[in-house]
């Protein structure tokens, strides 16, 4: 009787421990898991302002939509840095219409995310940006702790990180122009990840455009240049210069002015006669960004 139960004893052991070495193994698998796969979706809302030029009033709502609808129509490009303290993970540049799928190691992050639409780009460290040509241009840094509770499915916010100068020709375009040119007499390009301000000095920078044959006789054609800003807050002064050049590269008219105020996430709009003798200069916000700005000069 006695090796009868020792026997039976043995048969339940036998029929009770796959079941518990599998569940202990289960357990063990999921406590040395090292990382998890998260899907990002980047968006940007347009902030609305308490007056003019009062950054300490703008408001930002997320239930606000941007007034392109979507990060893609303003902006081609999606490159991100993801750092663990002073290491950097991984990093990557994907289209912003594409999903951005990530898998990240546990732990603590730091994931700098930059939307733009350059076609070419180059850090000058492991934490700048310097884009062949600044345009439209979206930043966040986004902290992130990666452990068996973080959701796979996570949403940021990204702000425009540019002033946008801008300069109207009011009056026609006469014979004889063959491109416009226009200059910034202080231009920054390289942009900080950690804080989003601008890091470079600033330098004169200018873009040409040529005008066919088309053009001659149009009036309110417009010309801009984006650039990155020193701070998030502060106004900053540059001149803006405006020339009409012949096909020999001689300047034909030209028009500067000095002393302009720029701004993140605003839009100065310089307008000027440049062909006609009634020449003068004005200054006001296109309408697309915000906070509106008005001066006369």
């Amino acid at each position: 009787m006695k090796a009868l139960t020792i026997g039976c004893l043995a048969f339940m052991a036998a029929c009770v421990c796959p079941s518990c070495s599998r569940t202990e193994i289960s357990a063990d698998i999921e406590s040395t898991k090292q990382e998890k796969a998260i899907s990002f979706s980047p968006f940007f809302l347009e902030v609305t302002h308490g007056g003019i030029g009062d950054i300490a009033n703008w408001k930002t709502s997320r239930t606000a939509a941007s007034r392109a609808g979507t990060l893609a129509e303003l902006a081609t490009t999606l490159s991100y840095w993801d750092y663990i303290g002073d290491e950097l993970i991984q990093k990557n540049t994907v289209e912003t219409s594409a999903p951005l799928e990530m898998k990240l190691p546990y732990g603590q992050h730091n994931i700098y995310f930059l939307a733009y639409s350059s076609t070419d780009s180059g850090e000058s460290s492991q934490t700048s940006f310097v884009p062949e040509k600044v345009t439209e241009t979206f930043w966040t840094n986004f902290p992130l702790e990666v452990n068996n509770e973080t959701s796979e499915s996570q949403s940021i916010s990204l702000d425009r990180v540019v002033s946008k100068a801008k300069i109207t020709v009011k009056d026609a375009i006469p014979s004889g122009v063959h491109s416009m040119r226009m200059t910034v007499g202080s231009h920054y390009r390289t942009l900080d990840l950690e804080s989003g301000n601008a890091v470079s000095e600033p330098l004169p920078y200018s873009l040409s455009w040529e005008l066919g044959a088309e053009y001659e006789g149009r009036t309110g054609l417009y010309f801009y240049i984006f650039t990155f800003t020193p701070t998030a807050d502060q106004e900053y002064e540059t001149s803006l210069k405006i020339e009409a050049l012949s096909d020999t590269g001689d300047v034909l008219f030209s028009r500067e002015a000095n002393s302009i105020p720029l701004l993140r996430n605003r839009c100065t709009n310089v307008k000027c006669r440049l062909f006609s003798s009634n020449a003068g200069i004005s200054f006001s916000d296109p309408g697309d960004w915000e906070p509106e700005l008005e001066i006369e000069i």
